[in-house]
Parts: C-alpha cells; structure tokens; sequence
C-alpha cells in the first residue's frame, strides 16, 4: 500500500515570529505571541498524526516567503503559507 503524499504544515521559528505577522497580511488574526501560537500548532499536528495523516513542518522563513509570494502576485496570507509548505514538500518529493 502506497504511503499518501505528505502534508506541509506552515511552521514558524520564535525569532521569526514578530516578523512573520508583520509580513502576513492576515498577522493580526494569529496569536500575539509565539507561545501562544506554538501551542495551538503543536495541538493541530498531534491531531492530525492521531489522524495517521503524514503531516511535516515546512519553515516559513521571511525574505523567502516573501520573494515566494512577490514572484506569484499573490497575498501573503493563510492560503499562500499553505501554498508554500506544499510546493515545498512536493519539490522535496521529487528530488
């Protein structure tokens, strides 16, 4: 039986946090604070494993992310991050 394709899960570094919700256009809907975000991050992947879903952190870094984004006109918000973990997971993949 074939392993399903993994999913990417958007993942943050602390020292990138403030950054990264400054560079998001919808920063101010996540939490104030890395912990915070953190926690509720690390709550969804164990669902998700629980789930038997192959899910891998995929690190959004700012200046890539960003380039990432300028270079698809598109917003730097939830659905690019999630755009962006894919991408990388299948690049990966394929290598």
């Amino acid at each position: 039986m074939a392993m399903p394709p993994s999913i990417g899960f958007p993942w943050f570094d602390p020292g990138d946090y403030p950054r990264l919700r400054n560079l998001f256009s919808d920063g101010d809907r996540l939490p104030p604070s890395f912990a915070a975000w953190h926690g509720a991050a690390q709550e969804a992947l164990r669902l998700f494993r629980e789930q038997g879903l192959p899910v891998v952190q995929v690190r959004i870094e700012p200046d890539q992310f960003r380039a990432w984004c300028n270079a698809r006109a598109v917003s730097t918000d939830y659905r690019a991050r999630h755009q962006f973990a894919t991408e990388v997971i299948r690049q990966a993949m394929s290598a």
